[in-house]
């Protein structure tokens, strides 16, 4: 089956399942829903239904099964970048699934002191889709020390970001 993908498409494919030991051992449910979301963006002969309909039933799933906030934020966080990438930003689903982010995140940084820690992966995530959103976001963070990692990790993300548009260009 592989041998009929080029060469650069079986790389892209392995790099997207290959799951890193470190990562999937600390955090299996990050790598969980990286794994979920990129089933249903790389399965192409879906309709938009069929994929709405998937993001929906992954969504309920998280809201439903995952007690932990940071793991709740970060996996909403992820379905609204599958979503903004997908589908229309007026979709019922990625207003939702924002809304339901922002409750939660809000949550998570009124409960704990170690925000920064809890909301790094979250941060990056959105910058990744909205820079400006992931600023507003580290600016929510409870210390000055907290917020300087926050802008930080945005920072830092958008620089890698450009990295691979130069790569890749």
């Amino acid at each position: 089956m592989l041998s009929k993908i080029k060469d650069i498409d079986k790389k892209k494919l392995v790099d997207l399942l290959r799951i890193p030991e470190i990562i999937s051992i600390k955090s299996p449910i990050e790598e969980w829903i990286r794994i979920r979301l990129n089933f249903i963006e790389n399965d192409s002969s879906v309709s938009i239904d069929s994929i709405t309909k998937e993001l929906s039933k992954l969504f309920y799933q998280i809201n439903d099964e995952i007690i932990d906030l940071d793991e709740r934020c970060f996996c909403f966080v992820r379905i609204y970048n599958l979503c903004l990438k997908l589908l229309n930003e007026d979709n019922f689903l990625v207003r939702k699934v924002w809304i339901f982010f922002e409750k939660a995140f809000e949550l998570l940084i009124k409960d704990s002191a170690h925000q920064y820690r809890l909301t790094c992966n979250i941060i990056e995530s959105i910058t990744e889709s909205n820079p400006h959103m992931g600023m507003l976001y580290a600016k929510k963070l409870n210390t000055n020390e907290n917020r300087f990692f926050g802008f930080y990790k945005v920072l830092h993300t958008i620089i890698k970001k450009m990295g691979k548009i130069i790569i890749q260009n």
